[in-house]
């Protein structure tokens, strides 16, 4: 159900965050989509978890490095609170 908009809405927030930066919105968008693509295609066809795959990417006292540390437990809370939720709704859906 509902995980595709979770990383449609997050595609819109790095689209967002790189048009403030400067970039072209066409351009922006263009990157956005082509970063999730392939990190989807290496998270499919990697035996790594997921956070293995971050450690791999993520370069000590570099730029994702100083993202991670800006998205840290905040992002995972929020992204749980939002499964919960939806599951709540789920459930209240099926019984009336």
């Amino acid at each position: 159900g509902s995980g595709p908009a979770y990383l449609f809405h997050l595609a819109e927030a790095m689209v967002d965050a790189a048009v403030e930066v400067g970039f072209d919105a066409e351009k922006a968008e263009k990157l956005v989509v082509q970063t999730l693509y392939g990190a989807s295609a290496l998270l499919r066809q990697s035996k790594e978890s997921p956070a293995e795959l971050i450690k791999r990417v993520a370069s000590k006292g570099g730029t994702t490095e100083a993202a991670l540390t800006v998205l840290g437990k905040e992002l995972k809370d929020t992204v749980k609170a939002a499964v919960k939720r939806a599951k709540e709704r789920s459930e209240e859906l099926s019984k009336g």
